[in-house]
């Protein structure tokens, strides 16, 4: 979801975004609907991170600890957005997608002020 944002949002000429993380795939229900709904297309796992990738940025969506948190060692630098997995939510499923999409959405703007974009 993260990355769909950052495409739709960002000058594609100076972002090369990686997706998918360690594990691509999952329950992937409801997520065009909600991207769809600020005008974003989601386009699923671009290509998996490997090991061997050095990335100027590395953003973690996922929680501080969680075995399956991406690792990238030659990363320049790594920021954690720390988000509920929406896979299992405690309510609504459309709902929990929403806060999440909400949350990335705030986190990206304001990434790509930090880099000029917005």
């Amino acid at each position: 979801m993260a990355a769909s944002l950052v495409r739709a949002m960002a000058d594609a000429d100076k972002f090369d975004v990686a997706s998918a993380g360690t594990a691509p795939g999952g329950d992937l229900s409801g997520v065009s609907e909600v991207l769809g709904e600020r005008g974003v297309s989601f386009t699923p796992g671009s290509r998996a991170l490997d090991i061997s990738m050095a990335p100027d940025l590395l953003v973690v969506v996922c929680e501080e600890g969680c075995a399956a948190c991406p690792y990238l060692p030659r990363a320049s630098r790594v920021v954690r957005w720390p988000f509920e997995d929406p896979a299992h939510p405690p309510g609504p499923r459309l709902e929990a997608l929403r806060a999440v999409v909400a949350g990335l959405e705030t986190r990206v703007v304001e990434l790509l002020g930090a880099a000029g974009e917005r």
